[in-house]
């Protein structure tokens, strides 16, 4: 596989784009991450920020093969970048899980927390508990 390594004109993450799929012409991409779309062209390498117009540029007139092929390589790239992303909220949810070992940790941590801030209450006279004390005996 012959492959050209570009990056985004936008926000620089890097591509490996397999050459043999891309058509003569140029191609238009979308960032996975910057979700900017940039134009690839097999001959020259170049990424081009968008467009001239409102069409993708043609050099000369476009076969069924050449229009099959920018098709081909678009959806490579799309896929590619559909595969990535749902790799990537897939890490990023299980990074947001909390387990049941630290919830147990964080409740036992706030009854010491508490039960710190009850002694040292009483220990400064600031709350008096004795009423307690007498209605127990």
């Amino acid at each position: 596989m012959n492959s050209m390594h570009i990056y985004c004109p936008f926000c620089g993450t890097p591509y490996d784009i397999d050459v043999s799929a891309l058509p003569y012409n140029d191609v238009k991409a979308r960032c996975r991450v910057c979700s900017n779309v940039f134009v690839i062209n097999k001959n020259t390498g170049a990424v081009k920020e968008r467009p001239d117009s409102g069409k993708e540029p043609v050099s000369g007139e476009k076969s069924d093969n050449e229009n099959d092929a920018a098709q081909s390589a678009a959806s490579e790239i799309n896929a590619a970048v559909a595969k990535d992303e749902a790799v990537t909220a897939k890490d990023n949810k299980e990074k947001g899980k909390i387990n049941s070992l630290q919830i147990i940790t964080l409740v036992i941590l706030i009854i010491l927390f508490l039960i710190a801030v009850i002694e040292a209450l009483i220990h400064f006279n600031i709350i008096d508990l004795s009423f307690l004390l007498k209605n127990i005996s």
